[in-house]
């Protein structure tokens, strides 16, 4: 039991970050609004999927707000007191559902969702709480009209997982809040409470990913099986860094093994693809992969290791960097006929290092430029791991940086060739495309790939217009896509259009010979979604069936 008298908040043991994740994920496979709460009822996150009904009129009357945390509070106390999950309407008459997040055996917070209606309104209602919050009745009714109308099995249904949801939380502040209190233990406990406390950690999110499983057996659209296979991989990608502690304790008593399998790098490309576009989130920020599409096909090492490296680079260049690019390059050099030297380049234009601080880099729990920093989240454990790793398996990694402009990352390995093949064989047929592309480094990075693949390209004026482009592809930023676009596709059979979306972006284009590719665009992609030749699936350890060649790729044919 804890003492309940402790000022612990929910913020002190999860970040807001993380906290927005999960309910994020959970809105976006619900369909349905979520918000996360303190234990008074108060927003500690932005809310996700809100409806008009409550963004545009029930949050921004100050009678309504206070409504609105009320009841969220209350239903939470519910289901504290019923110890069960609990679904109840607001005091507007939508479904809202909620689940206390427990500290013990104290409330720190509550796991709120719903804003939907089980059956068609009562309008005059709804009118009388518009005069009572003082906003616009007709435009309330309006926003009432639009609100979903949710089937009571499938609220029961998400009403059961958000409880599921909160306890899994719980479980993690808990955890957190053991971590901080037995943090003060002395250094000669050390090893056995890290090795204990990751073991803890691991409970919580091995049920998220056993949660992720389960639902992947539900029926459910492609886009969100994908949001799924979203949070299944980021659970994975967690518990590798949780494992992090360990592996330090385990270098630093020289006890770490390195296993070396048969691999495909092609497989840890597709992966890192999959977790760094989650991790760049809202950013103004694109990523770009370069990848040699003559890399052997299949190499003998440690790539678990090698992915953890690579995802530790990738983490800390969309930490760092506010706008401008991400860009990781994956290319090796000849050492003789079994051996190659594998090299990745992790650049980025983030903030950078100064001089005076590039000593600090590789040391353990530090953190450069500490002050500017304090806000960025990490131990400082991840490049120092990285580098011993790359010493127990004979490689090495260096930097360059400038302060205010950016760092760049080298890594070389020593691996063997287990099949020489390469890991993109050269295209088949050969094509020729247009470019309609705004963004600077999505389209230097198109240049490269289409020139690797052995396609012709130019952009729209040098052809003289669309009214000059009668066959091949129409490579186009999502965006730019219109109906001149759309009728030059239509009118002209031999003519096809290979539209560049966010990663994000929902697949709502329905138009035949017309396909969507997904950030990042590489060779890989792009030799795929291009009919380049025979079909190239990764097999490797890792999860690659969020996508098709590693994007999602939709068409209407």
């Amino acid at each position: 039991m804890m003492n309940t008298d402790e000022k612990i908040h929910l913020t002190d043991l999860i970040p807001v970050e993380t906290l927005q994740k999960i309910q994020d994920s959970f809105s976006r496979m619900a369909r349905m609004a979520a918000l996360t709460t303190d234990e008074n009822g108060t927003p500690i996150t932005e809310g996700s999927n809100f409806s008009e009904f409550c963004t545009n009129y029930c949050r921004k009357s100050p009678v309504a707000k206070v409504r609105c945390e009320k009841c969220d509070r209350d239903g939470a106390l519910k289901a504290l007191e019923t110890g069960r999950p609990v679904s109840y309407f607001c005091h507007a008459n939508l479904v809202d559902f909620a689940a206390p997040i427990m500290l013990g055996d104290r409330m720190i917070g509550s796991f709120i969702g719903g804003q939907v209606l089980s059956e068609e309104p009562d309008y005059d209602k709804i009118r009388e709480i518009a005069k009572e919050i003082g906003v616009d009745e007709e435009g309330f009714v309006e926003a009432a009209r639009k609100t979903q109308i949710v089937p009571k099995a499938a609220i029961e249904r998400s009403t059961n997982f958000i409880y599921e949801f909160s306890q899994i939380i719980s479980d993690m502040a808990y955890k957190s809040y053991e971590t901080i209190r037995l943090s003060k233990l002395a250094a000669s406990q050390k090893s056995d409470f890290l090795a204990n406390m990751s073991h803890e950690i691991r409970t919580p999110m091995n049920a998220v990913l056993g949660m992720a499983e389960m639902a992947l057996r539900e029926d459910m659209s492609p886009q969100a099986k994908q949001y799924i296979k979203q949070i299944r991989s980021s659970g994975k990608n967690l518990l590798v860094i949780i494992n992090d502690i360990l592996d330090f304790s385990k270098i630093e008593s020289g006890k770490m093994n390195i296993v070396e399998v048969v691999y495909e790098p092609l497989s840890i490309i597709n992966d890192l693809a999959n977790i760094v576009n989650t991790r760049i989130g809202s950013k103004n920020l694109e990523f770009t992969i370069d990848f040699d599409t003559n890399l052997p096909h299949k190499l003998y090492g440690d790539n678990v290791r090698i992915h953890q490296i690579l995802l530790n680079l990738m983490n800390n260049a969309v930490k760092f960097t506010e706008r401008g690019e991400v860009h990781l390059k994956v290319t090796y050099s000849q050492l003789d006929s079994d051996n190659i030297m594998l090299k990745a380049i992790v650049r980025d234009t983030g903030i950078g290092i100064k001089k005076q601080d590039m000593g600090k880099l590789f040391k353990s729990f530090q953190q450069v430029d500490s002050k500017r920093n304090r806000n960025i989240e990490g131990t400082g454990l991840g490049l120092a791991i990285s580098q011993q790793l790359l010493k127990l398996m004979n490689g090495k990694i260096s930097f360059e940086s400038e302060y205010e402009k950016g760092t760049t990352f080298y890594v070389e390995l020593p691996q063997k060739v287990v099949s020489s093949e390469p890991s993109i064989p050269r295209p088949e047929n050969s094509e020729k495309a247009v470019l309609i592309i705004e963004n600077q480094y999505v389209l230097e990075q198109m240049c490269r790939d289409l020139s690797v693949l052995g396609i012709e390209y130019s952009d729209l004026e040098k052809v003289g217009g669309l009214n000059y482009v009668r066959d091949g592809f129409i490579i186009a930023e999502k965006h730019l896509f219109n109906d001149n676009i759309r009728k030059a596709v239509m009118d002209n059979p031999d003519l096809n259009c290979l539209l560049i979306s966010p990663y994000d972006s929902p697949n709502d284009i329905n138009q035949r010979r017309v396909k969507v590719l997904h950030k990042p665009v590489f060779s890989l992609g792009l030799y795929s979604a291009l009919h380049l030749g025979a079909d190239v699936t990764p097999e490797g350890d890792f999860e690659n069936d969020n996508f098709i060649y590693g994007y999602p790729i939709s068409t209407a044919e």
